[in-house]
């Protein structure tokens, strides 16, 4: 009774926070996960007290930027491509650490396109102010499309790597101009009408024998893998 005790802290202003700022400490606070306060019944209202305000600024922070994205003028669906993406960073501030670049593609022409994600690639390391790094990687496109599409590149996706607030509208790219993505040649199985033989009369309950001809009119042989035909 009447003791007292003094504690000094270390407390890290969050990032993207300026202007004047208010100091507030709260002894035995119940609030904190796993804090087992004493109980003070009616003098619990002097727990807190303010000290401020304090004037805080924007750190310098890094700003990365998507300058270039290359991707080749024509693809096949599902084939294979080779992208180039180069970031700068634009910032007043190192950027160090770990972050991703995310790497997609889009139709162009449409309202609203599907991203359809090709990989996402880990970045580890130090990018100082005007510098820039770069990178080329081999992916693979979706099966099933066609079109004009253009292949979009986000730096730092996640966030991992903070940036100054308005500054992430520059982190992706796109390649320019749009890759016409063509489809593949593939084969189409048609039933050949002319070649359908059947008795013409079919007693109830029995059996008949039916002939007819399965014709390839698409540019690509099948690949050898066994289906079933269905006659009813």
């Amino acid at each position: 009774v009447g003791d007292s005790y003094e504690r000094t802290a270390s407390v890290t202003v969050p990032n993207g926070i300026a202007g004047d700022l208010y100091l507030v400490v709260t002894a035995a606070d119940p609030a904190v996960r796993d804090n087992t306060p004493p109980f003070e019944f009616l003098y619990g209202g002097n727990n807190t007290r303010v000290f401020g305000p304090v004037s805080t600024a924007l750190s310098p922070s890094p700003d990365l930027k998507v300058e270039t994205v290359i991707a080749p003028v024509f693809a096949d669906e599902g084939g294979f491509i080779d992208v180039t993406w180069t970031v700068y960073n634009r910032g007043d501030a190192i950027a160090e650490g770990a972050w991703t670049d995310q790497v997609f593609i889009e139709q162009v022409g449409v309202s609203n396109p599907e991203r359809l994600p090709l990989k996402d690639f880990g970045y580890t390391g130090a990018v100082l102010v005007g510098l820039s790094y770069s990178r080329t990687e081999h992916l693979t496109l979706p099966n099933h499309i066609q079109g004009a599409y253009r292949v979009v590149v986000t730096a730092n996706s996640g966030g991992q790597l903070y940036e100054r607030p308005g500054s992430y509208g520059n982190n992706t790219g796109f390649s320019d101009p749009p890759m016409a993505i063509r489809v593949k040649a593939r084969p189409d199985l048609q039933v050949d009408e002319a070649s359908i033989n059947a008795p013409p009369e079919i007693p109830g309950g029995g059996s008949i024998s039916v002939t007819y001809t399965v014709l390839n009119q698409g540019r690509a042989p099948t690949s050898g893998q066994r289906w079933m035909d269905r006659v009813y």
